[in-house]
């Protein structure tokens, strides 16, 4: 079903926004909800991880990355927050290289894919001529339709450039993600690889 969510005569950031009689006779009122500050923005986000963190941790198989989280496995530790572990490659293929982990347990990030897009698409909303009633911030923070872990995701990137500056990288790295069998992914706990310190060479092997 559609909404025309009409005008709302000037008032952008709350308030009445409209009505409209639908098809099968209802009428159906439209709000525009105050805009998110920052900190309700960062909020959601958290809270839209802690629940991604928490469903996979029910169906996730245990791995060597688990044992480190853990801490019954000893690790090169260099960072840690409530979402994530970076500590550096036993095996290293560079001067710096070091991996960052989300604290639940991703097994692939084809996996990630898939289920966010399936979200995605319960988010998309129909717009009219007049606009949306709700700017893509706020919709996402009041209906909590997101990719269940886009912020984690987000946050896992925020992490490595983080660190990889720390480390001294500031001619440039590589991150990496393995996926599957044939991206050479070894341990079914999603990861980044953080690669640098020496001239990279195009394509991969």
């Amino acid at each position: 079903m559609d909404y025309d969510v009409g005008h709302n005569d000037g008032q952008e950031n709350e308030g009445f926004s409209g009505i409209r009689r639908c098809s099968n006779g209802l009428i159906v009122a439209a709000m525009r909800c105050r805009r998110p500050s920052e900190q309700q923005h960062r909020e959601a986000q958290r809270a839209a991880a802690q629940e991604a963190q928490r469903a996979a941790a029910q169906t996730a198989s245990p791995t060597i990355f688990s044992r480190i989280l853990d801490r019954t496995l000893p690790a090169d530790i260099i960072y840690e927050d409530d979402q994530c572990l970076a500590f550096r490659d036993v095996a290293p293929q560079a001067p710096v290289h070091f991996l960052v982990i989300p604290k639940v347990q991703i097994p692939r990030i084809s996996q990630v894919a898939q289920e966010d897009k399936e979200h995605g698409n319960q988010g998309k909303h129909r717009v009219t001529k007049r606009g949306p009633a709700l700017s893509y911030p706020m919709f996402t923070l009041v209906t909590g339709i997101v990719g269940r872990w886009r912020a984690l995701l987000g946050h896992l990137l925020v992490t490595a450039s983080h660190l990889a500056q720390k480390e001294g990288l500031v001619n440039g790295y590589r991150i990496v993600i393995n996926d599957g069998q044939q991206g050479a992914q070894s341990v079914y706990h999603l990861h980044l690889h953080v690669i640098g310190g020496r001239q990279m060479r195009w394509p991969p092997g």
